[in-house]
Formats: C-alpha cells, structure tokens, sequence
C-alpha cells in the first residue's frame, strides 16, 4: 500500500509545484509582480520595467526615482557621483566619447561626464557660429560653406591653412 501512495503524493507536490511556477511567471509577465513590489511607482510599461529593475544596470529615466526604489537599488552609485542627473540609461550614454547634448550636457550629469567640455569650449569661443554639427568644428578638417566663417573662426582654426 505504501509503494502505491508514494507515486501519487509525488505526482501531487510536483503538479501543485508546476501550477505555482506558472502562476509566478503569468504574474511577472502581466507586470502583478511589478505592482504589488512597488506600489507607488508609476512607469509606461510595467513588465519592460521589471526586467530591468535590479539587472544591475542604472537604467534612469522614470526608473531613478524614490517610488521606484531608484530602479530597484541599480541607480544608488549613480546618483552618488551624480546627484541631480537624470537621464535615460546613463551608463550607456555619460561618458561614451560622444557629446549627447540637451539633458546630459548639464553641471548635474558633468556636462555629459566631460563629453561636452569640447562642444561647451566653442559654444563659448563661438557664440555667434549657427552651424548644426558644432563638433565639427576644430576638427581639423576644414568643413567649409557655414564653418568657413568670422563666427565660426573659420572652422576652429581648420579653414586658415
């Protein structure tokens, strides 16, 4: 009788085990798991959000808030060294080589975290210089038409050669 009542208990616990893990997993895709973790935080779309809570990945935006946990915990180092900044996923764009502009290039996030000093220096040097790519001046290559100008002294100094 024993060796008949072990098979079915197993098939009990293992079947009880299999509709649990699947509840979890329909609950975490239809963002339950996200709301019911964190209450207050208000995201467009819950269930992209919850795969990058605690990635251990600052993720920024809407994510680095209070409500939010600061993305789960991920964004704590990041506010530390930048307190004020925030912007969508900095640890891609802060200090990539590359001057990302607008809300990255504030005193906040380090004026891109240095990317912008160059574009900052001509902005100042150049006030008067409208030309849409900006970096390319002092590029040394001299870019001619609109960088060619008084303004724009002469390319940064590229056009005098």
């Amino acid at each position: 009788m024993d060796f008949i009542v072990r098979p079915i208990v197993m098939i009990i616990i293992g079947s009880i085990m299999i509709i649990a893990l699947f509840s979890l997993q329909y609950g975490q895709n239809a963002g339950n798991y996200f709301t019911l973790k964190y209450p207050n935080c208000v995201v467009n779309d819950a269930v992209v959000a919850i795969s990058k809570m605690t990635n251990g990945v600052c993720d920024g935006g809407e994510l680095n808030t209070q409500k939010c946990d600061f993305d789960g915990g991920d964004c704590f180092n990041f506010n530390l060294l930048y307190p004020g900044c925030n912007v969508d996923d900095p640890e891609k764009f802060l200090g990539n080589g590359e001057c990302d502009g607008g809300l990255y290039n504030t005193p906040e996030c380090k004026y891109d975290n240095g990317d912008c000093d160059l574009f900052n220096s001509y902005l100042n040097e150049y006030p008067n210089c409208t030309v849409d790519f900006f970096w390319w001046i002092g590029d040394g290559r001299c870019d001619g038409d609109g960088y060619n100008t008084t303004e724009c002294g002469f390319d940064g100094g590229d056009c005098l050669d």
